[in-house]
């Protein structure tokens, strides 16, 4: 087993102050030591020790020994109390240095090496009078004054039981070497100014505390140059004041009260007073009161914030409040959702979910809700409800914008609003749209709706575009190009004025004409026809310039599926337009081969536009093909035609052949007539 000697030796000289008086008890002395087995493991247990004193390190014979029949050893650790069973003999503390001597059962032999006592315990004769005392652990003195490095020790100023003297910096240790281990001096002249210091020495001289001869305190700081100066956080459990007057405290229901008479009686939790008499009586959570008398009869409103002189200063149960100037909102008192902003804003308003900006904004609005005021005295003698105003002052002719949410009408210009937007002026420029686009505002444009599905364009060149899916006119003449329109729509323009209808090529652009329930449309079909439609397809002009009528596929300059009435039909036939002329021959036998027929028209002509079962006379097309193939064609439905107007030149011919053969028939019978007389 072995001792732990660094514990010895500092046990010693901190604990020998245990001793009594010298005249009446026997000396003790206070021992602690760590006790451990032969592998350094501290041992536990009940032990048997003696302990000795030599006046040599090595040898002789013992001055003074002490059988401890049970000693608790906890974890290494133990303690004993040297001269309670044998007195320790003060005259062998009048020589040189004594030395420690320990035995521990069962081992016959000394602990080595012994263990030097320091000079404290030569304190037993220090002063043979009886002026100083021992009680258990404790050393006293009832009078007198205590000196160390001075033998003339001063009462001074504050009456000093205990001083220190040094002829360089006095100062006092404390330290101790158990885990963890610490080390702090008090002294003076650590800076060279006469300062008391306080240091930690462990691990460095670092100076935490600094009193100058001055009365200026740092802490933190090397040199204070307040009477207070600190270089770190402050915290305080209580409060901080001034002459008496408190200007930041904390309540104990996590507020920060600053100002004289901020918060008294306060009972609300996580709230802000600062400011004379702000929040007085409080009971609300949550609030913010910033300036005198600020949320000054705050009851149980919570969620507020009241931020100049008066603001807010009659609330009592209104929540979440936002006043800002002095007296904002300072008769308010059971009004909630409130936003007050401006000197005396809402002055005298007590209603709820109002929005006033500006100094004497709703100035005589009391009782009115869902109002928002914008502006120097705006909204100043309205006293309803639901109403916008967007002013500069009192007079209401001067209001910029007015509203009423409940009628969800906004008058600019004008207290009157009619409409969702009413814009009333006193000139007759009403409203401009200004552009981003140069120096003449060019590019502006006029959206309705959600998106850029309906909006007015204008460009560089002044041109207005009006985009829109669909576009209405509910009344009145519309002109473009004149300011007097005698019309619906009344189109001038000065020179060849034209009216374009524009689609993607993939759409059908389209003119309706609409009376009653009868339209009529003008359309351009995907092949790229003009087509007029009522009911059906009724006229078709190709992209190649035929005409249809009843058909949509016109194989002719004009091809009509249905029947032709006129009172005269010209056709051109002017011999200088003609060449290779020559006289038709055997037309009349070519007549012989063709028939006149009569029929009716079946269900499949109705394709063509001929009605079925309608009775006709004509001729057949393909038997007239075979005679003359020039009267018959067969456009792209592959429905053969004749062309029975110029079935005319044959007949005529055919006529003619005939009146030939009647005239020598005339002849021959003539002649037969003569040569019978």
């Amino acid at each position: 087993m072995k001792l732990s000697r660094i514990l010895c030796s500092v046990v010693i000289t901190l604990c020998f102050f245990a001793v009594v008086a010298l005249a009446t008890v026997p000396n003790q002395l206070n021992f602690q030591g760590t006790l451990s087995d032969s592998n350094g493991s501290p041992i536990t247990g009940t032990r048997i020790m003696q302990f000795f004193l030599y006046e040599d390190s090595i040898g002789g014979p013992a001055l003074w020994g002490e059988l401890h029949p049970a000693v608790d050893v906890q974890d290494g650790m133990f303690r004993v109390i040297l001269g309670s069973d044998v007195p320790l003999p003060p005259p062998i503390f009048a020589g040189g240095v004594l030395w420690l001597g320990i035995q521990v059962d069962p081992d016959p032999t000394e602990l080595t090496p012994r263990q030097p006592l320091v000079s404290v315990p030569y304190g037993i004769r220090a002063n043979p009078d009886d002026d100083w005392g021992i009680s258990g652990s404790n050393i006293y003195r009832l009078d007198g004054y205590v000196g160390i490095g001075t033998s003339t020790p001063s009462s001074g100023y504050l009456a000093p039981l205990l001083h220190l003297q040094h002829y360089d910096h006095g100062g006092i240790v404390i330290e101790s070497t158990e885990s963890p281990s610490w080390k702090w001096q008090i002294g003076t002249g650590g800076n060279n100014t006469g300062s008391l210091d306080f240091a930690n020495l462990y691990g460095g001289n670092n100076l935490y505390m600094t009193i100058e001869t001055d009365g200026d305190v740092g802490i933190g700081v090397t040199w204070p140059n307040h009477k207070l100066d600190v270089d770190g956080d402050v915290n305080t459990s209580s409060e901080y004041k001034i002459d008496g007057t408190t200007v930041l405290s904390i309540d104990g229901t996590e507020c920060i009260l600053v100002g004289n008479g901020a918060g008294v009686n306060n009972t609300g939790l996580w709230t802000t007073m600062v400011g004379d008499s702000a929040g007085v009586d409080n009971e609300g959570g949550y609030n913010t009161f910033l300036g005198c008398q600020s949320g000054r009869f705050n009851s149980t409103g919570f969620g507020n914030a009241f931020v100049g002189a008066g603001a807010g200063m009659s609330n009592t149960t209104g929540i979440y409040g936002t006043f800002v100037g002095t007296g904002a909102g300072s008769s308010n008192g059971d009004g909630c959702y409130n936003t007050y902003i401006g000197n005396s804003a809402g002055l005298y308003n007590s209603g709820g979910w109002n929005v006033f900006l500006g100094a004497s904004t709703g100035h005589h609005n009391h009782f009115g809700s869902h109002n928002v005021f914008l502006g120097y005295n705006a909204g100043f003698y309205e006293s309803g409800s639901d109403k916008l105003y967007i002013a500069n002052s009192a007079d209401t002719s001067g209001v910029l914008i007015y509203g009423e949410f409940d009628n969800r009408t906004v008058g600019i210009g004008t207290m009157d609003p009619t409409h969702s937007l009413t814009v009333g002026h006193t000139t007759d420029d009403v409203l401009r749209l200004i552009g981003p686009d140069g120096f003449f505002g060019h590019g502006a444009r006029l959206n309705f709706g959600d998106g850029d599905h309906v909006y007015l364009d204008e460009d560089e060149d002044d041109k207005l575009t009006i985009y829109a899916s669909r576009t209405a006119i509910n009344g009145g003449n519309v002109g473009i190009g004149t300011t007097i329109p005698g019309r619906l729509l009344h189109l001038y323009g000065a020179a060849n004025p034209r009216l374009l209808i524009e689609s993607p090529s993939n759409q059908a652009p389209e003119l309706n004409l609409q009376r009653g329930t009868i339209t009529h449309a003008i359309y351009i079909n995907g092949g790229n026809d003009l087509v007029f439609y009522r009911g059906g397809d009724r006229v078709t002009f190709t992209d190649g310039g035929d005409v249809g009528i009843g058909t949509t596929i016109p194989g002719y300059k004009l091809d009509v599926e249905g029947d032709i009435q006129c009172t005269n039909l010209h056709e051109t036939s002017d011999d200088r337009l003609k060449t290779n002329i020559s006289t038709l021959s055997g037309a009349l036998d070519k007549v012989n081969r063709l028939r006149g027929v009569s029929f009716e028209w079946n269900e499949e002509a109705e394709d063509v536009g001929a009605t079925a079962g309608e009775k006709q006379i004509g001729v057949l097309a393909s038997e007239v093909e075979q005679v003359f193939p020039e009267l018959v064609s067969t456009p792209e439905n592959g429905y053969k035609s004749m062309d029975y107007t110029k079935l005319t030149a044959v007949l005529v011919e055919a006529v003619k052949e005939l009146h030939a053969q009647n005239q020598m028939l005339i002849q021959r019978i003539e002649m037969l007539e003569s040569s019978n007389q």
